[in-house]
C-alpha cells in the first residue's frame, strides 16, 4: 500500500492509501491512466488517459475544480521509477497546487 491524494469530481482532496499497482491506479481513476510531472521531480498527476472520451455517450468525463476531467491522484516514485508513499511535505505541496489551480478551466470548455 501506498499514500495518495485523490480528488474525486465535485470534491476536496483526500489523503488515502492504494494498493501499489497498476490495476489499482487505473480503478481510482477509472479506466487506462495517464501520468504527468506536477511537482518534479517525485510527484505525478495520475488521470484517465481517456478522459475525452470515457464520459456518457462517448462524450468527455465531467471536469473536476481544477479542469481535469475525471478523478485523478497524485501518486509519488523514487529514483527508480517506482511508486511509493508520498511525504508529509509532497501532501502540502499538492494541497498548494490544488488550491492555486481551482479555477482552471479544461481547454474544451473556454
Amino acid at each position: 500500500m501506498v499514500m495518495v491524494v485523490s480528488v474525486k469530481v465535485g470534491q476536496k482532496p483526500v489523503l488515502h492509501t492504494v494498493e501499489n499497482s497498476l490495476e489499482a491506479l487505473q480503478k481510482e481513476v477509472g479506466g487506462f491512466i495517464q501520468m504527468v510531472p506536477v511537482l518534479p521531480p517525485f510527484v505525478d498527476l495520475v488521470c484517465n488517459e481517456e478522459g475525452m472520451f470515457a464520459g456518457p455517450n462517448g462524450g468527455p468525463l465531467p471536469a473536476n475544480s481544477c479542469g481535469i476531467l475525471g478523478d485523478f491522484l497524485f501518486v509519488a516514485h523514487d529514483s527508480n521509477g517506482e511508486m511509493r508513499s508520498l511525504t508529509i511535505e509532497e501532501v502540502g505541496q499538492i494541497y498548494w497546487w490544488h488550491r492555486d489551480h481551482q479555477n482552471d478551466i479544461h481547454p474544451m470548455f473556454e
